[in-house]
């Protein structure tokens, strides 16, 4: 039997009109589709929410499970038939508390908090980008106020093939220049395995130094006291 769909699943639970638990259980599921639905398979009953990992057919290897009644929740994380974690949330807590047990649930898994799909390409620099993708940390935080499809004036923007501009060169550029020959030569990057310096947006750089990236921020002008 092929594993439910989440719209699936969130039909199921919307379609029993008299049963105030799933209709509770059906906007939890709700809140947590954007995010989840990539990542991990939604089962339900009329009273719980089971969360499963694609492929992990029953009985389930881990597992979470949330149980509603009376406006509360209790969560639970399985891991080969034990019990490993329970906490209860209210409901203003509920959609946070899902999070971390899916984000559990997943692991080594890595999860990108914005899309829900899983981070590959950028996994070395998974915390570094606050969880998520490249792509997804830089249109967030790094692209406004540029249209999402022109590049703007973040070093390794993701629009630059589809909308390049063109960038005037700026007093700091020498500066992180210097600081890049410098890096590369320093004591730390002699003693590290490996060395990375990549630009993360005007005077910003990402440098990794074995297992450890630091984000380094370069300013032209004098700090205001």
């Amino acid at each position: 039997m092929p594993d439910p769909t989440w719209q699936a699943s969130l039909d199921f639970l919307r379609d029993l009109h008299g049963i105030s638990a799933a209709q509770v259980n059906a906007i939890t599921l709700a809140q947590a589709r954007d995010r989840w639905q990539h990542a991990v398979i939604a089962r339900t009953s009329m009273h719980d929410l089971l969360f499963t990992l694609p492929g992990d057919g029953y009985p389930f290897t881990s597992s979470v499970r949330v149980q509603s009644a009376n406006g509360r929740y209790v969560l639970l994380r399985w891991e080969n038939d034990r019990l490993v974690e329970e906490k209860t949330a209210e409901v203003e807590t509920i959609d946070a508390l899902l999070d971390t047990f899916l984000e559990r649930l997943t692991s080594p898994t890595l999860t990108c908090r914005h899309c829900g799909r899983p981070v590959v390409v950028s996994a070395e620099q998974f915390e570094v980008f606050e969880r998520m993708h490249y792509n997804c940390f830089h249109h967030l935080f790094e692209h406004d106020p540029f249209d999402p499809d022109e590049e703007c004036i973040a070093g390794g923007c993701p629009s630059a093939s589809i909308g390049p501009a063109i960038r005037r060169e700026e007093p700091r550029d020498s500066i992180v220049e210097e600081l890049i020959d410098d890096l590369a030569v320093s004591k730390l990057g002699a003693q590290s395995a490996a060395v990375r310096i990549e630009r993360r947006g005007p005077g910003m750089l990402a440098v990794t130094f074995g297992a450890s990236t630091y984000l380094i921020s370069v300013r032209a002008e004098p700090r205001q006291r």
